[in-house]
């Protein structure tokens, strides 16, 4: 269970194609699965912080959603998605989308009540004061909300790899994992978490 050095460095030679169309593939569902959480926890965010009746309804349904496990819904995945793929890249966007939502929520509430009365006094129409005021507002809590969303997005991809996969970084462990290769495994959980300690030193 133990190999020795040498043992792990000799993966990289003989497994060096799957472990780099696994760096791919994992780095596809995860940039598609996240920038999906991006795109869609962002404005709807914004809306809940800013709409009080919305966030009075859909705010407390997050809040109950947002602690159940992404792989709680992966047999659902399965069976009313597509593919395979399109079913792990929708469990990598339920681990980010409620951690970017509260915090696009929480970053809303933190601004001055004052400049948004104060836009509305000028005549400003509803789109510009979400994309001027309360966006750039909420920039920091957002960006905190992004991080941790991000974080979970790298934890949730390796189960949302094995989801009828056959390549990628989560695979690639499971695979071997169950193969009792010991030294392929410590290989590939080196090559994760070069990949994650780059990701997150990038961002």
């Amino acid at each position: 269970m133990l190999p020795v050095p040498e043992e792990v460095f000799a993966v990289y030679a003989t497994d060096y194609a799957d472990i780099l169309t696994g760096i791919f593939i994992s780095l596809s569902l995860l940039v598609t699965g996240y920038l999906f959480a991006v795109i869609a926890a962002i404005p709807i965010g914004l809306l809940m912080g800013w709409r009080k009746r919305l966030y009075s309804v859909a705010y407390p349904t997050a809040k109950s959603l947002g602690p159940i496990p992404p792989t709680v819904y992966i047999p659902y995945a399965i069976v009313l998605l597509p593919s395979f793929f399109v079913s792990s890249v929708f469990v990598i966007f339920i681990g980010a989308f409620w951690s970017i939502l509260v915090g696009v929520v929480n970053g809303v509430f933190s601004i001055d009540q004052r400049l948004i009365n104060a836009a509305r006094t000028l005549g400003l129409k509803d789109s510009t004061i979400m994309w001027k005021i309360l966006l750039p507002g909420a920039a920091p809590s957002i960006f905190q909300g992004a991080f941790v969303g991000l974080v979970l997005s790298f934890i949730t991809l390796k189960v949302a790899e094995v989801i009828g996969l056959s390549s990628g970084l989560g695979w690639y462990l499971h695979s071997q994992s169950q193969f009792a290769n010991y030294a392929a495994v410590l290989a590939g959980m080196t090559v994760v978490s070069l990949v994650v300690i780059i990701g997150l030193f990038c961002i």
